[in-house]
């Protein structure tokens, strides 16, 4: 849910558990013509025992006052242990600077 709140800095958030599945926000002060929000994953909570993780961003389009356009991504969190193997990772050369 988004809200409007003079008190609050732009771009603030609380989080209320409705009950044991359902949880709601409320953005406050998601108003920016250039959008606003966090690309930095931030903590969501634990789903079935795993760490998960949220980014978020929200932007208005041009010609349009009062609709949002909302992109998020969830991140699950992966604890990497000395055997695993990942094929899209080679360990044989030294990354370069761009990752």
């Amino acid at each position: 849910m988004f809200a409007d709140d003079e008190f609050r800095p732009q771009g603030s958030w609380d989080v209320r558990k409705v009950d044991k599945i359902t949880t709601e926000w409320v953005l406050y002060n998601y108003n920016s013509p250039s959008g606003n929000g966090w690309l930095s994953p931030k903590p969501l909570g634990d789903i079935n025992g795993e760490r998960m993780f949220m980014s978020l961003w929200i932007s208005k389009p041009l010609a349009e006052a009062s609709n949002k356009k909302i992109e998020f991504v969830f991140y699950k969190q992966y604890i990497f242990e000395p055997d695993d193997v990942l094929p899209w990772v080679r360990i044989d050369k030294p990354a370069g600077p761009h990752l």
